[in-house]
Parts: structure tokens; C-alpha cells; sequence
């Protein structure tokens, strides 16, 4: 086996051991089909808290926007990054950006 398909093995696994076939002449095998799915896009209430995380809104002033509270403004926050496996709003702002969920436009 070639180190670039025990490489390839092991990325589509998502684990750092390869996956080989029990017997040798095989070759490796194909992780089983996984439910990963694209995650959903945001709502259009969550659309709205990106733009305006966008133009630099604290999470307050933008819970009095929505005319939500500080608390869902927060819930939404912790849904949005996990969901897109990131770790902070900058991150979930990058990718809005990145996958056309938010524009320049929207800055101002």
C-alpha cells in the first residue's frame, strides 16, 4: 500500500490509525457510509444575529434588536458554533462569510 492511500485511508475514516481490510490483498477499506450531513443554514433570525455580529454588535444590544433575551441572543451563539464545529463568533462569521450567508453589504 502507497503511503499516500494509507494517507487518504485515514482521513476518510477521521481517525489517526488506518483502516485495513482483514485480509491483505484487498486493499483498505471504505469507512461505512456516516449520517454527516452538511449542517443546516441559519435561519433567518439567525442570519440577522450575524449581520449584526458583523457591524460589531455585543450580544446585548443585539438581543434589543431581535427583541429577544440576552439569553436565546446566547443559546443561539452556542447552537451556531456548535452546529458549524467552531469555537468562537469570529469563526461562525468567517464561515457566514465564506459560504455567502453574509455580505459586505451587510457591514453597513
Amino acid at each position: 500500500m502507497e503511503v499516500r492511500e494509507l494517507a487518504e485511508s485515514c482521513r476518510l475514516t477521521g481517525r489517526p490509525e488506518p483502516r485495513i481490510a482483514p485480509h491483505p490483498t484487498t486493499g483498505p477499506t471504505r469507512p461505512a457510509a456516516t449520517s454527516r450531513r452538511e449542517p443546516a443554514a441559519p435561519s433567518p433570525r439567525e442570519r440577522k444575529l450575524l449581520r449584526l455580529w458583523a457591524r460589531g454588535y455585543t450580544d446585548q444590544r443585539a438581543a434589543r434588536e431581535l427583541e429577544v433575551s440576552l439569553r436565546t441572543v446566547r443559546r443561539m451563539s452556542a447552537s451556531l458554533m456548535e452546529r458549524y464545529g467552531v469555537h468562537s463568533r469570529f469563526q461562525v462569521g468567517g464561515l457566514a462569510h465564506q459560504r455567502g450567508w453574509i455580505s459586505l453589504e451587510d457591514l453597513f
